[in-house]
């Protein structure tokens, strides 16, 4: 398979394991690298070009990752010191139970 399971926040903190563990050093994976491995990239590797980010014309799938007040994920992202660190909070601690809304080719699925 593609991973190791069905939460690609979990999958993207593995690849950030794995780049850790490569002896020539590598790339050192930050969360924007890690967003792009669980959006864009997937879309180019299966050249769907419709997907992958949110521009005018994409088809729109997104997620709104909303964890409930005073769980740790939420004291996380309030204490976060930018951007790219409350990124880096959700990819390491995210669960499926922080995921507020789901929306496929731009209609709501969940909740």
């Amino acid at each position: 398979g593609a991973g190791t399971g069905f939460n690609l926040l979990k999958e993207g903190v593995q690849s950030y394991f794995m780049q850790q563990l490569d002896p020539s050093g590598g790339v050192a994976l930050t969360s924007a690298h890690l967003l792009y491995l669980a959006t864009a990239a997937g879309a180019e590797a299966l050249e769907l070009d419709e997907v992958g980010h949110l521009s005018v014309g994409k088809r729109f799938d997104a997620v709104l990752v909303r964890p409930a007040a005073g769980q740790p994920l939420d004291v996380g992202i309030c204490n976060a010191a930018d951007d790219a660190d409350a990124m880096a909070k959700i990819f390491a601690m995210g669960t499926p139970a922080d995921i507020a809304e789901v929306w496929i080719d731009g209609i709501p699925r969940h909740p």
